[in-house]
């Protein structure tokens, strides 16, 4: 967003189009997801999480997007990282705000914006993680 002649923001989509743009390379990963749904209009039982992944041979990295779209739950999630090796989190960034209405503006331009998650672990191969309620993450790994 700018104003005439004046200063620029950026607003809460920039966020997961620059994620998937710098981290989002190599081969998409066929993923099979397993979630509570909802019903909506339009489609019966929709997923509350909807999940893609990249890797990136070359650079040995593996990287998740996850939006949870559930409005009071964190969905807690295991991924298989069976192929890939030893694995460590190398970034763990998470957009969520208590107002789906919420946007960024010229007096508060990071009103919606990545901030540092926690909370993931690998154990055993597998990728543990606590999504929060109506939020996007995205997390990436490196082989060791």
């Amino acid at each position: 967003m700018t104003e005439p002649g004046g200063a620029a923001w950026r607003q809460t989509n920039y966020y997961p189009y620059y994620f998937a743009s710098i981290f989002g390379r190599g081969t998409a990963l066929n993923l099979v997801v397993k979630c509570p749904g909802y019903d909506a209009d339009v489609a019966d039982n929709v997923p509350y999480l909807d999940i893609a992944g990249t890797h990136d041979e070359e650079a040995g990295t593996v990287t998740f997007f996850a939006v949870n779209r559930h409005a009071t739950d964190t969905l807690t999630t295991e991924l298989s990282l069976l192929g890939f090796g030893d694995m460590v989190v190398i970034d763990h960034q998470v957009m969520t705000h208590t107002s789906l209405e919420a946007v960024n503006s010229l007096t508060h331009q990071s009103n919606v914006a990545p901030q540092k998650g926690s909370g993931a672990i690998i154990e055993d191969g597998v990728l543990k993680l606590a999504l929060k309620p109506h939020s996007y993450t995205m997390i990436r790994l490196k082989a060791r």
